[in-house]
């Protein structure tokens, strides 16, 4: 059947139905566990939280690189892992299976 719609736009006839959808989105994560891996998994009170324990860490990191800069570094590279955490919804810790309390 010819699409008589606009170019370039699937015609509504030929998309899949909820359940063809929902199961090939399904399909799609049974193949590919890495998806549902970094899928959100914090609510808001779990993001508040490692968005303040990031940012103490980056302001502690900041502080302790003019004294010992290893240990500096490793603050800033784990508050900014936090934040990163934080904006994306996605815990590491959740993502492998650690209950957390937030």
């Amino acid at each position: 059947m010819q699409n008589r719609g606009r170019p370039g736009v699937p015609s509504l006839q030929n998309r899949p139905t909820t359940r063809r959808r929902a199961l090939a989105t399904e399909n799609f994560h049974a193949r590919f566990p890495v998806v549902s891996f970094f899928r959100r998994n914090i609510q808001k009170n779990g993001r508040i939280a490692r968005g303040v324990i990031g940012a103490l860490c980056l302001i502690a990191g900041i502080v302790l690189v003019d004294y010992v800069l290893w240990l500096g570094l490793i603050f800033v590279v784990a508050g900014l892992f936090a934040i990163g955490e934080a904006l994306s919804g996605w815990c590491l810790a959740r993502a492998c299976g650690i209950k957390t309390k937030m």
